[in-house]
C-alpha cells in the first residue's frame, strides 16, 4: 500500500474522482516520495479541489488515539482560538499527555507578551475542562520557538510516537514540516500545506530522530471556522499572512463599524472611545452613521461590503444581533471567530454586534 506523502491519502490509479488518485505512469516511474495528483496539482499550481469526507469520518479517524499510548500535541490558532477549539478534544485523546501549541502569533503585532497569551490560554483551558502538561506560543510559519517545541516533545514524549492534532486550517502541517527541516535531512516541505481545510486526509507517519515518530492527523472540523462557508477569493481576503497592521477608528455613540460584509459593530452608547481593529489587511472596514446602518448594508452587501458573496449568505446563515456591555475599567477585545478582533478601553460602552449564525463572537480581557 502507497500513501501520499502530502495528505496520507492511499494511492488509487483508478478513479480520477476519487481521494488519491494518481497517473499509473507516476507510480510505475516514481522514484522518490510520491504525491497524489490533488497535492501534486496544490503544491505547484495553488489550485485546490475539494474532497467529500464527513465530520464524522475526521472524528472517528481521529478518535483511535485514545487507544495509544502516546503524546499529544494539540495545536490551536492564536488568533481564532475559538473556532480552533475542539470541545471534546479531551474525550478524542483519551488519558494521554497533551502540550498545547499556539500557533501563529507571528501575526500579532510585535510589543505583545508571549507570557500575557499564554496566561489568558491557561485560564481558558482551564474554564474549558481541558488538562495539559504545557502551554507553548509560537510561529511554525517562521520556526520561531520551533527548538523550545521540539525540547518539549523530547521531555514529555519519553520514546512514545507523538500525534499532533487539531482543526483544520491551524498550522498541523506546517508546524511538523518544521521539525523535520530543521532536524532531518529533508529541507522543503514533505506534507502539503494550504489554507483551505482538509488537506490532510489520513495519518501521515514521519520518523524524527530514533526514537520518536510524529503522526500528523486530518484536521477536525469546526462548524465555527467561517472557512468552511468561503470561496478561495474570499478566504483570500479575509485569511492572516502577515504582521497584522492595527487599524483605529475614534468613535462616537450612535456609530457603526463593518468588517466587511461579515460583521457590523454598532457603539450604542458610551463615551467616545478607540476601536481598533486587528483583522486581515485585506479586509475592508466602513464606518457610518448607526441610523444609516442597515441602508448601508443592504446596498452595500457583496458589492463595497465583502466577503460574503450571496451565495455564501446563504451557507452562513442569518444576520443576528449580539450585545455587549463593556465594563467600566480594564481593557477588552470583541473577538470574531475567524476574523480578529476589536480593542477596546472599558468604560461601560453598550456594543451591539451584528454577524452571521454560523460565526461566533465573544468578549474577553485584552491580549495587547
Amino acid at each position: 500500500m502507497i500513501k501520499c506523502v502530502g495528505c496520507g491519502a492511499t494511492i488509487q490509479t483508478s478513479d480520477p474522482t476519487k481521494i488519491g488518485y494518481t497517473p499509473k505512469k507516476s507510480v510505475d516511474e516514481r522514484t522518490d516520495d510520491l504525491y497524489c495528483h490533488r497535492c501534486y496539482r496544490l503544491r505547484h499550481y495553488g489550485e485546490y479541489k475539494s474532497v467529500a469526507l464527513e465530520e464524522n469520518d475526521y472524528f472517528q479517524k481521529v478518535q483511535t488515539i485514545e487507544h495509544q499510548d502516546c503524546l499529544v500535541i494539540y495545536i490551536v490558532d492564536i488568533m481564532d482560538v475559538y473556532g480552533s477549539f475542539i470541545s471534546g478534544i479531551s474525550r478524542i485523546v483519551g488519558g494521554n499527555d497533551i502540550v498545547l501549541v499556539a500557533n501563529k502569533i507571528d501575526l500579532l503585532p510585535k510589543g505583545i507578551k508571549t507570557g500575557k497569551i499564554i496566561h489568558w490560554l491557561k485560564k481558558y483551558i482551564a474554564d474549558q475542562g481541558l488538562k495539559v502538561k504545557d502551554v507553548i506560543a509560537m510561529s511554525a510559519k517562521q520556526g520561531t520557538m520551533i527548538e523550545t517545541g521540539l525540547d518539549t516533545i523530547r521531555r514529555y514524549a519519553n520514546g512514545r510516537d507523538v500525534y499532533v492534532v487539531g482543526a483544520t486550517n491551524t498550522g498541523k502541517s506546517t508546524f511538523i514540516n518544521q521539525l523535520i527541516k530543521s532536524y532531518t535531512e529533508h529541507k522543503d516541505d514533505v506534507i502539503t500545506v494550504s489554507k483551505f481545510a482538509g488537506t490532510t486526509l489520513d495519518f501521515i507517519e514521519i520518523p524524527l530522530g530514533k526514537k520518536n515518530v510524529i503522526i500528523d492527523t486530518p484536521g477536525l472540523i469546526n462548524k465555527r471556522q467561517i472557512g468552511h462557508y468561503l470561496s478561495k477569493e474570499s478566504l483570500d481576503v479575509i485569511t492572516m499572512n502577515s504582521t497584522i497592521k492595527p487599524r483605529n477608528y475614534q468613535l462616537s455613540n450612535g456609530q457603526t463599524l463593518f468588517l466587511g460584509g461579515l460583521a457590523r459593530v454598532d457603539f450604542v452608547s458610551g463615551d467616545d472611545a478607540s476601536f481598533v481593529c486587528y483583522v486581515g489587511n485585506k479586509l475592508y472596514i466602513h464606518r457610518t452613521k448607526l441610523e444609516k446602518a442597515v441602508e448601508v448594508y443592504q446596498k452595500g452587501l457583496a458589492k463595497t461590503l465583502v466577503p460574503p458573496t450571496i451565495d455564501e449568505v446563504k451557507a452562513l446563515g442569518k444576520f443576528v444581533k449580539r450585545s455587549f456591555k463593556v465594563p467600566a475599567t480594564g481593557e477588552y477585545d470583541i473577538v470574531f471567530s475567524g476574523l480578529g478582533f476589536i480593542h477596546i478601553k472599558g468604560n461601560n460602552q453598550q456594543i451591539e454586534v451584528y454577524l452571521y449564525e454560523k460565526m461566533d463572537v465573544m468578549i474577553r480581557p485584552s491580549l495587547i
